[in-house]
């Protein structure tokens, strides 16, 4: 069996050479986060239903002041959990944007230096002609 047509993780990490340690790393990275954020947020949906369901008969009875104690004693209240998933995600948009801007940054500093190289080569390969028409060759 021919395994030429087969993808190595290994090989390509190995033939894109030192530019894909970064991207491995940020992987890595990114990987950690979602599982963070995965776990972080898994028993939102059941702290809120148990809080609700603690606080909605005290609010009934008109104990304002019962109701901000139960709030205050829940360990995971969801705003407190909204609110820092809120602070990542700003701070990961502020990252993320000046991510993009410093690719496009080099993006276009590397369309540069292509097209200055494709220019080059053409004017090398256009002397060379010229060269072999003068030496008849």
């Amino acid at each position: 069996m021919d395994n030429s047509n087969t993808l190595d993780l290994v090989a390509l990490i190995q033939q894109g050479a030192i530019s894909t340690y970064p991207l491995l790393l940020c992987s890595v990275i990114l990987l950690g986060i979602v599982l963070e954020r995965a776990w972080s947020l898994s028993g939102i949906v059941r702290s809120t239903a148990r809080l609700t369901r603690d606080v909605v008969p005290v609010l009934a009875r008109g104990d304002w002041q019962g109701a901000l104690e139960l709030v205050r004693k829940h360990r995971a209240c969801p705003a407190r959990r909204v609110y820092t998933d809120l602070i990542a995600t700003a701070l990961g948009l502020a990252v993320g944007i000046v991510a993009v801007i410093c690719f496009n940054y080099f993006q276009s500093r590397v369309e540069r230096i292509d097209a200055a190289l494709r220019i080059g080569s053409a004017r090398v390969l256009e002397a060379l002609n010229a060269g072999r028409r003068v030496h008849g060759a």
